[in-house]
């Protein structure tokens, strides 16, 4: 094993860059907040929605519930169906998001190791290199 190793970041440098991609992504992150949020908003309406549906069948007998018992059913499948679309949709964009992020960092990556000295490359070995991208890569 070599002696040598590739530069590594310290914790303020990694908060900076984290900071960084956060400012150059906002718009994406923010996007994808919106859409992951709403998903949990659906899929947590839903248990209350189902706890009307009760009291409505419990209140049927009384007052004619079952018009708001099929209303309450056609609220639930919608929930039920948005739920699935946004949490697609965010699982979609999640994944987009990634993918650039790593993109950009392995063209980091490759370009900071293109302005290191070669003895600096070598020394370190392909290693060293590989196991810094290896993990994205797959």
């Amino acid at each position: 094993m070599s002696a040598l190793r590739l530069p590594v970041a310290d914790a303020a440098d990694v908060r900076r860059r984290f900071g960084a991609l956060l400012r150059e992504h906002g718009r994406a992150v923010g996007v994808l907040a919106v859409v992951q949020l709403s998903a949990a908003l659906a899929s947590a309406a839903i248990p209350r929605v189902l706890g009307l549906m009760v009291d409505a069948v419990d209140a049927a007998d009384v007052d004619g519930g079952a018009g708001r018992l099929g209303r309450l059913i056609v609220i639930v499948i919608a929930l039920a169906a948005a739920n699935a679309l946004l949490t697609g949709i965010g699982e979609y964009l999640a994944r987009v998001l990634g993918e650039r992020v790593f993109a950009e960092m392995r063209e980091a990556l490759v370009s900071a190791v293109m302005h290191l000295p070669l003895g600096v490359v070598e020394a370190a070995g392909t290693g060293d290199l590989l196991g810094r991208t290896g993990h994205d890569l797959e």
